[in-house]
């Protein structure tokens, strides 16, 4: 059985080109690869249709412990009332301003939090 820490370490590896599987190179997470999510913000009212940074916010909020009790929500690229309820309850567990938005203070606590993930790596996390 693989750890979360062992897989996020495999996740991140294949996303920054560094691993192979029987001589074929894994890549990265499909959504976003080398974008910069982390500069724009997401939510209601703001940017809602960058679904490959929407997929890359998604499956970050997956990968974090702890803060949704275990549930996941789907990584399909839509800002919907899952997402947004994700991302409500990370920022209630992160201490933050619970409004559904990911703008400069959620992406940072979010890239902490997620670590050197391929979603992250992908979001433009800097670690």
């Amino acid at each position: 059985m693989i750890t979360r820490k062992v897989r996020n370490r495999l996740v991140a590896a294949a996303a920054a080109g560094a691993l192979t599987l029987g001589g074929v190179l894994l890549g990265a997470s499909p959504a976003s690869a080398l974008s910069n999510c982390t500069g724009t913000t997401f939510g209601w009212g703001w940017n809602t249709t960058n679904h490959g940074c929407i997929e890359d916010i998604q499956g970050m909020l997956n990968n974090v412990d702890d803060q949704d009790g275990g549930r996941t929500i789907a990584i399909d690229g839509v800002w919907g009332t899952n997402t947004v309820w994700a991302v409500e309850n990370f920022q209630n567990y992160d201490h933050v301003s619970s409004d559904g938005v990911v703008g400069p203070r959620t992406w940072r606590d979010l890239c902490n939090d997620a670590g050197p993930t391929g979603w992250a790596v992908d979001a433009g996390c800097r670690f």
